[in-house]
Order: structure tokens, then sequence, then C-alpha cells
């Protein structure tokens, strides 16, 4: 990873003279600066995060226009340097993290308004271009070969180190109801974000609304439902019936009984991650959360999102 000095001599090259860079953080994929207090430069860990930056800034410009909430618009770089340095830059969109906690202190009237923003920046989201995603080499979820692909690494890394095979049955009946049947049921139809979370959407806490959504980089061509598991997963059953006041579906129950598949499926690939790359901080975590989904899977507790 490049330090901070490497970075500015390789951004005055771009954009001239810094009077300010601040590191903004990092993740798996990139880490981002602040130059000069307005624009943000994610630079690529790895070949893969290169490509999804290219992708982003191939989709976002051309999505931005029709979307009802900022979105990054970046430009991408290569440098042909030892190594090939890749990176994203875009400006800096206003508004702090909506926490679940913030949400949950709003009063009613506000809860529905930012649940309303997002649902309508969804449905715009959801029902754009597809054909656009293509020209921009956005994946398309095969679901059916991507799951059996984490049940087989389940075997491998996880399951040998679960100690209730309660536990074990629980997460291999979840790969066999939804391998032998539910996969029928989801559709990859439409672009999505793939990754909505607490920190990758903004707002303004004074007026109480949402100003942007950041982070595109896991966008993908799947089912709608794994964008609303990823926000029920943040946000909660109260969230999520307020923003089930504003979906277009005729069969809300039929939609989140999808949620909470998707994030049951979720949940389950990120915990094989862990095991799969050993990281020890986490199992404790893992094993507990692991333990109350199991509790919860017959309680048809996706029941908790439909709006009241």
């Amino acid at each position: 990873m490049m330090d901070r000095r490497q970075v500015a001599k390789v951004l005055e090259g771009i954009a001239g003279p810094l009077s300010d860079l601040v590191l903004l953080g990092e993740g798996h994929f990139v880490v981002a600066w602040l130059a000069n207090g307005s624009s943000v430069y994610r630079f690529a860990k790895h070949p893969a995060a290169a490509l999804s930056l290219r992708r982003e800034a191939c989709l976002l410009p051309r999505l931005a226009p029709h979307l009802p909430l900022k979105v990054p618009r970046p430009r991408y770089y290569e440098l042909s340097l030892d190594p090939l340095v890749a990176f994203a830059a875009h400006d800096l969109l206003v508004g702090e993290t909506l926490s679940r906690e913030e949400f949950t202190a709003l009063g009613s009237h506000r809860q529905d308004y930012c649940a309303a923003q997002i649902a309508q920046f969804l449905i715009a989201l959801h029902q754009s271009d597809l054909e656009w995603a293509r020209q921009c080499d956005i994946d398309v979820r095969d679901f059916q070969s991507y799951y059996s692909d984490v049940a087989i690494r389940f075997e491998q890394h996880m399951a040998a180190h679960i100690r209730d095979a309660r536990n074990c049955n629980y997460i291999r009946s979840v790969f066999e109801e939804f391998l032998s049947d539910d996969a029928a049921h989801f559709r990859s139809s439409a672009l999505i974000h793939g990754d909505l979370s607490v920190p990758h959407i903004l707002w303004d806490q004074e007026d109480a609304k949402i100003t942007a959504i950041i982070d595109f980089g896991d966008m993908i061509i799947a089912d709608p439902a794994g964008d609303l598991a990823g926000l029920y997963e943040n946000y909660g059953p109260e969230f999520m019936r307020y923003l089930m006041r504003h979906s277009p579906s005729a069969d809300l129950e039929a939609l989140l009984q999808r949620v909470y598949r998707f994030y049951e499926l979720a949940w389950i690939d990120w915990a094989v991650n862990v095991f799969e790359e050993q990281r020890q901080d986490d199992t404790p975590l893992v094993l507990n959360e692991l333990s109350r989904l199991r509790h919860n899977a017959p309680l048809n507790v996706w029941r908790a999102m439909l709006p009241r």
C-alpha cells in the first residue's frame, strides 16, 4: 500500500498542487483519500479492485442522472508504474452515515420519509437499463452455481468447527432448501447495489433526509431482494416496515420471504469466509449469531417486516 507521500505525488501529477490530503478509510478493495477537502480518490489494493473501480466509472456517470439520490460519478485512472497504480476519483458527496440508532431515534414521520427516499432510489436503480450494465461488464449472479460453491466451502472450512450439530444441520438445510427449490424463484433481473449498509447511506442529520448513496463496488445483476436483505441486516425490521409501505410489489409476503432467505445466505457466506480466512477474532461472533439464526428459522421472523 502506498503511503501518504506516494499518494500525494501521484495525485499532484493528476490534479495539481494539494493543500490537504486526509486518509478517509480502508477496506478489502480500496484505500480512500480526501484531497483538498473536496475530491475523493479510491486506490485499488489488487487487480480485482481495479476492475471494480473501472466498472463503477463506466456505469455510474451514465446512471446518476436517472437516480433520485446523489451517487458518485467517478473517473478512472491507471498509471503504468511498478506495480500498476489504479484509482478512481469523484467529488465528495456531503452527508454523514445514517446509523440504525439514529434512524430509530427519529419520529415516525421522518422515519417514513427516509425510508421512502431509499425506496424511490431502489425502484429507479432496479428498473435501470440492464444494457448499460452489460456494456460495463457488470456480472450476472448465477444463484445455483454461486451458492453450490458456498455450500462446498462450508463443508471444507467451517463445518468441523461447529460443535452443536443442530447449527450445522440448520446451515445444511438452508443450502438444501435454496438449491432444490428456492433458487428457481430468484431472478437475476435487475442491477442492484450489492452492499446497502450503514457506511454507504449518507444523510443530513439536521434536515433528517437521505443525501447520497456511495460505494457501488459490489454492483451486480441479481434479484432486487438482495438489496433489501442488506437493509434488513443493517437497520432491522422496523426500518423494513416503513420501506415496505413504498414497495411496488403486489405480494409483500413472497418478497419478504425472499429477503430473509437472502439475509440468511449472505450471512452464511460471510461466516464461511471468516473460517476460510482464519479470522479468529470474528469466530465467537459467528458462532453466537449462528445459534440465534437457527432459533429464528422456524419462527417466520420475516413477518416482522410487514407494514402495520
